[in-house]
């Protein structure tokens, strides 16, 4: 059991709450657009919104995993920031359906 950090995990740990951070701004953002009006009366438009939105957070789950990673004395940041960048679309591609 580690006590501070764990070198073996902590990557994978700040990428899952730097993209989980991203998740749940990204839903945050979505509502909000859809509150706002009539937003969405044509077909694909939510979709779209969804893609550029995701686009736009994705500093948001760079920002996060990296702080925390560093404050585990990471040294390998770039491949904390690798994993973080596929792991929403890498998990979205196994999904079964």
């Amino acid at each position: 059991m580690c006590t501070r950090s764990c070198p073996s995990a902590a990557s994978r740990h700040a990428a899952c709450v730097g993209t989980g951070s991203q998740l749940a701004l990204l839903a945050v953002f979505v509502v909000l657009l859809a509150l706002v009006g009539s937003y969405f009366e044509e077909r694909g438009t939510i979709l779209t919104a969804f893609i550029v939105c995701y686009a736009l957070t994705s500093c948001v789950s760079g920002y996060v995993s990296g702080s925390l990673y560093a404050r585990h004395d990471g040294k390998h940041w770039i491949r904390c920031m690798l994993l973080t960048a596929a792991l929403f679309p890498g998990a979205a591609l196994r999904w079964p359906g």
